[in-house]
C-alpha cells in the first residue's frame, strides 16, 4: 500500500516462524526475483515476498534485516536454528540492494538470566526490553551508516547521525 512508503525498513522475523512454528528456513533458491508469487513457502522465499514487495513500494528504501540474539536459555537445537537464521538472513541481504544486516546474534550482549529478569515477562520483552533493544539497534544502525555513508547521502535519517541523535 502506498501510503506505508517509508525510507527505511527494519525486519525482525524468525523467532516465531522457525523457534515457534517450525518453518523451514530454505534458501535464496526458494526466491524468484522475476515474480514473488512463485517463491518458495519458506522463511526465506516468505521473508523475500515481504522486500519484493516493500521494493515495488518504496525501490530507493534502506532495509535492516534482523539475526536473533543469544540467550542463557538457548538449547542446542536453538543455538543451530539462529546460526541457520543468520546464514539465511546475510543471504537475503546479499540478494537485494540497500539490505545491510543488525547482526544481534554476533553484537549484542547475550540475554543472560540477570537481563531476561530485568527485560522480559511471560516470554517475551517487557517495555524496558523493547526500549534496550532498540537503544542496540540504534547503535547498530549508526555503524552500518557511518560506515557506508554514500549509500545514505539522500536519506533524511542520516542528518539525524551527523548531529549526534
Amino acid at each position: 500500500d502506498e501510503k506505508y512508503k517509508a525510507q527505511a525498513y527494519i525486519f525482525a522475523l524468525g523467532v516465531n516462524d522457525i523457534l515457534n512454528m517450525h518453518q523451514e528456513i530454505g534458501s535464496i533458491e526458494d526466491v524468484d526475483l522475476k515474480d514473488y508469487k512463485n517463491n518458495k513457502d519458506t522463511f526465506v522465499g516468505d521473508f523475500a515476498v515481504i522486500v519484493q514487495r516493500y521494493k515495488e513500494i518504496s525501490p530507493d528504501a534502506k532495509f535492516f534485516f534482523m539475526t536473533m540474539p543469544k540467550s542463557y536459555a538457548d538449547t542446542k537445537e536453538k543455538v543451530k536454528l539462529k546460526k541457520e537464521h543468520r546464514k539465511a538472513i546475510y543471504e537475503l541481504a546479499s540478494l537485494f540492494d540497500n539490505c545491510y544486516v543488525l547482526d544481534l546474534f554476533k553484537k549484542m550482549p547475550k540475554y543472560t538470566k540477570k537481563l531476561c529478569k530485568k527485560y522480559w515477562m511471560n516470554g517475551h520483552l517487557n517495555p524496558m526490553g523493547y526500549v534496550y533493544t532498540a537503544n542496540i539497534t540504534d547503535k547498530l544502525i549508526e555503524k552500518i551508516i557511518k560506515k557506508n555513508p554514500k549509500d545514505f547521502y539522500l536519506v533524511g535519517m542520516s542528518d539525524l547521525v551527523k548531529l549526534g541523535f
